[in-house]
């Protein structure tokens, strides 16, 4: 049997193959780059044909700005004037089948969808339903004209018949004949002038009025004669329509890749600076109502998978985040408080939710905003009627390139997976690397509080442990351990930070007798059985805020020389810690002059292993770096740390990038703006921060064509009271993180949600349970 592959989205968005700014050359890379991947993929085509009521911006083939005055007047002979807009759609339609015959061509296997619901399309309809009308008006005049001229004639053969009745003797047959004639020559007149009134009576209908029946039964007439020819053209190449928003699939098993997408859920069609924050509010207010469309398409299994919802690059943004729906009832009430395995949410309660990115060439668009497009603008640049939602979303600070959404065959989670637009204008997207370099990342564990989840943590050490032993596979090729980074808060403050009054402790002799009787009973086969009364016991010593930050930095130093231990194995990589304090235990420490780190260091530099720390002054030694495998940061209220070099080996070639990388717990901003801000000011390529529990990738442009990443890191900790006290806010997200970045505008994140983690940690701990008893039995 084959092993089953991942299934993987590109998002093709704005691609516009008939815009005078289309690059075939970057498109090209594009395409090359889809052949090489080997696994199953899925291209969703959107925004493909540029409106056509914006000829300044269309191709050679749909308008004459460089053509000769000869050209222009033969086309406009060819074409009646109301017939233009309908001879372009043509053009574009050819186009059109020309891409997707070359897509279907290059990529006989992928599922390849068209979506035409977006703006273009309709300001394309408009403009052709103007034309129509116009165009039956036309039709309409045409014939009043001749039918006006019939009268006249009608009429001057009627006065000839009664001047002759009138002047002529007839005999009395002929006479009767003659007045026969007559009046028949009458009726014909009488009739023609009939029509004639009808005529225009049905000229004034076609007026440009959305409430007029004839409009409406044109606009029906035309919008599915339209949506017909896209449909030819995606039968033709095996290609799925899609004319709304709605959900694609891979297939019909359970396991199976499913996206609800839209070109833009927005209220309007025009880019807006803070979709991103309106849709993660809007996702989880319409949860059920999405939860309910997942049913009607799929088994009612597949409601209770992973879940994501992807819009376009319409806005430009760029933008990711796993977020939690809501809380269980457990979580709400505190109930798992000093317990080593809570009662958490589960999978079901956790949604993908994602922006995808315009693939377009923001050096040739930004030759219209700067007027070196003279001609085409009219030595203007775009506004009014000229303007368009590429421009807006341009000055809005877009970014560029192609958006991935994967679904992993391995644990069904999600990786997204961003590449900047020069990466394909230059082909080096082409040149990927032979093996590809991971970290895990986690932030805001908070040991020592009552809301810690140690169950969760250990399903995190046992991936990453895993991950050393096992390189996973990532776009075919093997995925090798780099580093393991924390983004701080990893232990919690003491009581003097925190003046709690209700967490309990249980009476110890209840404890023993009670525990005596579940040992006694023990059934030593069953394994769950075992796991279930270690944890039990485990949580009887877990009950309040600890009273010794001495505790709390061995703890942290334990921690983190776990995952260091495993790192330093395998991994090539010259950093192979990197963390950063968090606010909780600096605002009992800081007064002391300590880091929640420096225990860790200590034990660090007992073993021989270089450690470098911010804010420690290099008086004695000109490069503290030198030799330096741990990066500690943080420095009073600046809780942060910039590596340049991350990528670089421990024989100082790079393995990856190398990229410039900042950590900063907790940058102060409103919504993205803090940790972007932060970015930008020290030039980095990628910037992680924890603190506010919540999961994000966001994008800011550096330049035309590249962007970099800022990117906030969820809780490992469980539910807290801040949290539920800051009630207008989405329920904050638990989960740890696997990140990829092979070189600064190329990202790649999989946020692994608590739920899959606990599932991980149980097996794992099963996994001890049974060499404990196989080392009885020996």
């Amino acid at each position: 049997m084959s092993k089953k592959r991942d299934q993987r989205v590109y998002f093709l968005s704005e691609i516009a193959y008939d815009a005078h700014f289309f690059n075939a050359d970057a498109y090209e890379n594009l395409v090359r780059f889809l052949e090489q991947d080997p696994d199953d993929i899925m291209l969703v085509v959107d925004g493909a044909l540029i409106r056509l009521d914006r000829p300044e911006i269309l191709n050679s083939l749909l308008t004459y700005w460089e053509k000769s005055e000869k050209e222009c007047r033969k086309a406009s002979d060819l074409v009646p004037n109301y017939e233009q807009s309908q001879s372009m759609l043509k053009v574009q339609m050819e186009i059109l089948d020309k891409h997707l015959a070359n897509l279907r061509k290059r990529l006989p296997e992928a599922k390849i969808v068209l979506c035409v619901d977006n703006d273009d399309t309709q300001y394309t309809v408009s403009r052709i339903l103007l034309d129509l009308l116009i165009h039956r008006r036309a039709q309409i005049n045409m014939a009043i004209k001749e039918m006006v001229k019939e009268k006249r004639g009608l009429a001057t053969e009627y006065k000839k018949l009664r001047k002759e009745y009138r002047t002529k003797k007839f005999v009395s047959g002929k006479r009767k004949a003659k007045r026969r004639t007559i009046k028949k020559q009458r009726r014909a007149l009488k009739k023609m002038e009939a029509e004639i009134v009808a005529s225009k009576q049905e000229l004034t209908l076609y007026r440009a009025q959305k409430i007029r029946p004839t409009h409406q039964f044109v606009t029906a007439t035309f919008v599915k004669h339209l949506m017909q020819m896209y449909k030819d053209i995606c039968i033709k190449h095996e290609v799925e329509f899609m004319d709304r928003p709605q959900v694609l699939r891979f297939g019909k098993s359970e396991s199976d890749l499913t996206v609800k997408y839209a070109h833009s859920g927005h209220k309007t069609w025009m880019p807006v600076l803070h979709r991103d924050h309106s849709l993660v509010r809007s996702v989880l207010a319409n949860q059920n109502k999405y939860n309910n469309l997942i049913k009607q398409v799929a088994s009612e299994a597949e409601a209770q998978q992973f879940n994501v919802c992807v819009e376009s690059g319409h806005h430009g943004i760029g933008f990711a985040t796993l977020q939690k729906i809501k809380d269980h009832l457990q979580e709400t009430n505190f109930k798992g408080n000093s317990a080593y395995d809570p009662v958490i949410a589960g999978l079901k309660d956790y949604v993908k939710i994602c922006l995808a990115i315009p693939f377009e060439d923001q050096e040739l668009i930004v030759r219209f905003l700067e007027n070196q497009e003279p001609v085409r603008m009219s030595l203007g640049k775009p506004g009014g009627t000229r303007s368009h939602e590429v421009f807006r979303r341009l000055h809005n600070g877009s970014v560029s390139g192609l958006f991935m959404l994967t679904k992993s065959a391995s644990d069904g989670l999600l990786w997204t997976r961003y590449i900047q637009y020069q990466d394909f204008k230059d082909g080096s997207v082409l040149n990927q690397p032979s093996r590809y370099f991971a970290a895990w990342v986690t932030s805001d564990e908070h040991l020592g509080s009552p809301e810690e989840n140690p169950m969760v943590r250990d399903g995190l050490f046992a991936l990453c442990k895993a991950h050393a032993d096992n390189p996973f596979n990532f776009y075919g090729r093997p995925t090798e351990l780099a580093s393991f980074i924390s983004g701080g808060d990893t232990s919690e403050a003491t009581l003097i930070r925190w003046d709690r009054r209700y967490d309990d402790r249980r009476d110890p002799q209840e404890l023993l007798q009670e525990n005596i009787g579940k040992l006694a009973n023990l059934d030593q086969e069953n394994r769950e059985e075992i796991l279930e009364l270690a944890a039990k016991m485990v949580s009887d010593t877990m009950s309040g805020y600890p009273g010794s930050m001495r505790v709390m930095l061995e703890r942290v130093a334990r921690y983190y020389q776990q995952f260091l231990d495993i790192t330093l194995s395998v991994s090539k990589s010259k950093w192979a810690h990197l963390s950063v304090p968090g606010n909780h235990a600096d605002g009992v420490l800081r007064q002391t002059g300590l880091r929640e780190t420096d225990f860790f260091a200590r034990d660090v530099k007992a073993q021989g292993v270089g450690v470098y720390e911010v804010g420690v002054s290099d008086h004695y030694r000109a490069d503290s770096m030198q030799g330096a495998r741990v990066g500690l940061g943080g420095y009073g209220d600046a809780r942060i740390i910039h590596i340049e070099d991350y990528g670089h080996g421990v024989d100082g070639e790079a393995l990856f990038g190398p990229i410039s990388l900042l950590i900063q717990h907790d940058p102060e901003g409103p919504g993205t703006s803090g940790l972007v801000g932060a970015a930008e000011k020290v030039g980095a390529d990628v910037a992680l921060a924890g603190h506010v529990h919540e999961n994000w990738v966001k994008l800011f442009r550096i330049g035309l064509n590249q962007f970099r990443v800022a990117y906030r890191l969820s809780t490992v900790q469980g539910v807290t009271m801040t949290e539920k006290k800051y009630a207008s806010s989405p329920p904050r997200t638990q989960a740890a993180h696997c990140i990829i970045m092979p070189k600064p505008g190329d990202f790649a994140e999989k946020a692994l949600p608590a739920a899959y983690l606990r599932e991980v940690g149980v097996r794992y701990n099963l996994q001890k349970v049974e060499e404990e008893i196989a080392k009885k039995d020996t």
